[in-house]
């Protein structure tokens, strides 16, 4: 490639290629990336470096949590649930043998 003269504008499109991202290590993710056409310049690069693994055990924590809460509330509310159920049964329960019971009653009466 020649070097232009001063008073020139060199004309040159940038053509990036980058690696996936790396491991987060301290903090920190990096990847690779070559300008195909060897222009010199970055100013259409994509980023290079950038945080990680604080915010990714923060969205992990929210999420546990809110799991952690919606299995809570659902033993909760099955337990209410079945308590309500075991109470209707018990009074049935107990109606139906207070009502036999009351039968039985009469027909001895009788």
């Amino acid at each position: 490639m020649i070097k232009p003269k001063e008073t020139e504008v060199c004309s040159c499109t940038e053509n990036w290629i980058c690696d996936e991202w790396n491991e987060c290590i301290d903090g920190k993710q990096t990847k690779n990336c070559i300008d195909a056409n060897g222009c010199g310049t970055a100013e259409n690069r994509e980023e290079v470096e950038r945080n990680c693994g604080e915010k990714n055990n923060l969205i992990y924590f929210v999420a546990v949590i809110i799991l952690i809460l919606v299995v809570a509330g659902i033993i909760i509310g099955r337990k209410g649930i079945w308590k309500k159920s075991e109470e209707k049964f018990r009074k049935k329960f107990v109606e139906k043998k207070l009502e036999r019971a009351g039968k039985k009653r009469r027909k001895k009466r009788i």
